[in-house]
């Protein structure tokens, strides 16, 4: 995988130069709970947020195969476990899929998911329930978009730097660095902090009693 992941790099550097179209306006967020199950009990936590339009978003034309890749730094130490994730794109035809794959920072495959888009409008994707899949993964590392079979797709890009988290202009992306792909990560929390959590709700409950 670690071949995969440096021609893949080759790749879209040499695409930088290629035409990137833009989109303005508003696009719709369609929400997918990928394995049917409800969203998880504990406070999910976003450690990769890089989903902001600046402001506008830009693609290149519908692609089959690989259609992105990028690297991410999450808010987060140590692994954790994917509960949600983001991204903003389209297929070509509508009730197709695609491959959403992860990487550990020496290119390493550590996991992913297939996903069906009802649509073939630019919208933002918001998929759930996949902390039923208990896919772990690490705070450094790369995401890779590809479409399932000869279908084709597009990742959008967008020039603003993620809000959470970090990313670098030298990896992935379009136009030298200018544009990174659009996506979002969300984590479980670790039993530890829901742990935390509930032991500052008792305090703070204990507080508004001795105050009556």
């Amino acid at each position: 995988m670690k071949l995969l992941i440096t021609g893949l790099a080759v790749a879209l550097a040499g695409a930088s130069f290629a035409q990137v179209f833009a989109f303005d306006g508003q696009l719709e967020e369609h929400t997918i709970n990928l394995t049917g199950s409800a969203t998880s009990r504990d406070v999910p936590t976003i450690v990769y947020q890089g989903t902001a339009g600046n402001p506008s978003y830009s693609a290149f034309a519908n692609a089959t195969g690989v259609i992105g890749f990028d690297d991410y730094t999450a808010a987060w130490t140590g692994p954790f476990t994917l509960d949600a994730m983001k991204f903003v794109g389209n297929v070509g035809t509508a009730n197709t899929g695609l491959n959403i794959s992860f990487f550990d920072s020496s290119s390493a495959f550590v996991g992913g998911f297939n996903v069906n888009l009802p649509t073939t409008s630019a919208s933002i994707w918001n998929i759930t329930g996949l902390a039923g899949l208990n896919l772990v993964l690490p705070d450094t590392g790369f995401i890779q978009l590809s479409t399932v079979s000869t279908n084709t797709g597009r990742w959008f890009l967008t020039s603003a730097a993620p809000l959470i988290g970090a990313n670098s202009t030298t990896v992935g992306g379009a136009n030298g660095g200018a544009l990174r792909h659009a996506f979002e990560l969300t984590a479980v929390p670790e039993p530890t902090s829901m742990a935390a959590l509930g032991l500052g709700a008792v305090a703070m409950l204990r507080r508004r009693r001795a105050k009556k």
